[in-house]
């Protein structure tokens, strides 16, 4: 999508969105939801510009974008002598876009100050900053323009009702993003699917209850979401459930008819938006906590289960995934030593042997399937395991190992090292977990027979 149309786009959603918050706003005598603002400021951030001269460009065409949506809706929707009011509020309300900007800028710069939460701290900082000072402006300068109310109740009431719509359209779509998607959606199973769904489900049915604090019950797919989903599905799932509360918030008051809006009536609507913005801010730092620890912990298995040297699996890993290959119709095992590698250590020195090491190691990736599994077995030694696999395929994959280790060449010096390999390849038909012993004893006899034969061949038994 061009510069042009994006700024179109986003003009059209500007007007409809405040028209749709304004009507609901003058109907029910309060304000429930005010996303105009939010939804512009994360769209701006979204769609600015790559070039630091065109951001700046783009990012005041957003400003006054928002501010003539708003003020052509107020116009329509207020009466006609409110002009210089309309204007007033229009900038206060474009006015957001601008704090959002600086203070995403601001966290961005600061993140390692909070290392822990660095991916959470870049969802909630910017929004909880910018509508904290959003809302003291507001309840100061604009205040003082349009006499909005009583200072704190303008700034209690802006402060609550922005900072629940802000992480809101946040936090959706932060954990919608395509890409995100994209890995997130391989991670869910039926019975995620069905969990969800049915959690959603209850979560609008309560629209009908008026124990308006049982929607808390939502907490459940947001706990589930960071144990099994991972972030980016917590802070999505997080931000549907915000806005379940909001739609459901909503429904209840206007059904509600009140005709005296006292004090007990506002008070209890603050602590509501507080207390889902307090819910929902914890559980997203709660799945960073989660995801970080998971991911370290992967890497942990990782390096546990890789060869430093080689970047190739290791015996602890090869012995992991046995249970993995019980119905495996056939396979094929081979078991590789460099020929004469003692001799290369004593002449040319250990980096060289290492060297030697990493050059089959990158032939057995080159020859290999995304299927078949190379290990680094111990010292020279290499295992090579290739599941659903012919007699035909095995002997004609190990050959060409061999061949392209034959064709290898290390310069030392003013020297070229020429190395080879030995193969012993044993094929199972029918293969279960507690073969492999058995199997792997076959594949390191005919290893040894090929060594014994003359080196530099494949030995190979069906």
């Amino acid at each position: 999508m061009g510069a042009a149309a994006r700024l179109f786009l986003y003009f059209i959603i500007c007007i409809l969105v405040n028209y749709l918050s304004l009507r609901l706003s003058n109907s029910a005598g309060i304000v429930f939801f005010w996303p105009g603002n939010v939804l512009a400021a994360v769209l701006a951030i979204r769609w600015r510009s790559r070039s630091r001269y065109g951001r700046h460009i783009r990012h005041g065409c957003y400003v006054l974008l928002l501010i003539l949506g708003q003020f052509l809706v107020s116009t329509v929707e207020n009466k006609p002598q409110d002009f210089l009011n309309n204007i007033y509020f229009s900038i206060a309300d474009a006015a957001y876009i601008l704090l959002y900007s600086g203070f995403m800028r601001l966290t961005i710069r600061r993140r390692h100050w909070f290392s822990p939460y660095k991916r959470s701290l870049l969802l909630i900082a910017p929004v909880v900053l910018s509508v904290v000072t959003h809302g003291v402006l507001v309840g100061t300068v604009l205040n003082n323009l349009m006499s909005l109310g009583e200072p704190g109740f303008v700034v209690t009431n802006w402060t609550s009702e922005q900072l629940f719509t802000g992480l809101v359209f946040t936090m959706v779509l932060a954990g919608s993003v395509a890409k995100v998607w994209a890995v997130q959606l391989k991670q869910l199973d039926r019975q995620a699917i069905v969990l969800l769904v049915v959690l959603a489900v209850v979560q609008i049915s309560m629209a009908f209850s008026q124990w308006l604090t049982i929607t808390s019950i939502a907490i459940i797919p947001c706990i589930y979401a960071i144990v099994r989903l991972g972030f980016a599905w917590s802070v999505f799932v997080t931000g549907c459930f915000m806005l379940f509360s909001i739609l459901i918030q909503t429904y209840f008051y206007v059904t509600m008819n009140v005709d005296v809006k006292n004090g007990v009536f506002y008070q209890q609507i603050f602590a509501h938006r507080f207390d889902i913005s307090m819910l929902a801010i914890l559980v997203v730092s709660m799945g960073d906590l989660v995801s970080q620890r998971n991911r370290l912990l992967k890497r942990a298995q990782q390096h546990a289960e890789t060869d430093r040297l080689t970047r190739l699996y290791n015996r602890h890993f090869v012995f992991r995934i046995l249970g993995d290959m019980v119905r495996r119709r056939q396979i094929g095992i081979a078991a590789l030593d460099i020929d004469d590698f003692k001799k290369i250590n004593d002449v040319y020195g250990h980096h060289v042997g290492d060297a030697v090491i990493i050059a089959v190691s990158n032939v057995l990736r080159r020859c290999l399937r995304k299927t078949d599994i190379a290990a680094r077995w111990g010292g020279e030694e290499f295992l090579v395991i290739l599941p659903e696999i012919s007699e035909d395929n095995l002997q004609l994959v190990c050959n060409r190992i061999i061949e392209e280790v034959r064709s290898q060449e290390l310069l030392i010096e003013t020297n070229i090292l020429r190395f080879t390999v030995s193969v012993g390849a044993a094929h199972i038909p029918a293969f279960a977990a507690n073969d492999f012993d058995d199997a792997f004893l076959v594949a390191d006899t005919l290893l040894y027979q090929a060594k014994k034969a003359g080196k530099d061949r494949v030995v190979f038994r069906g």
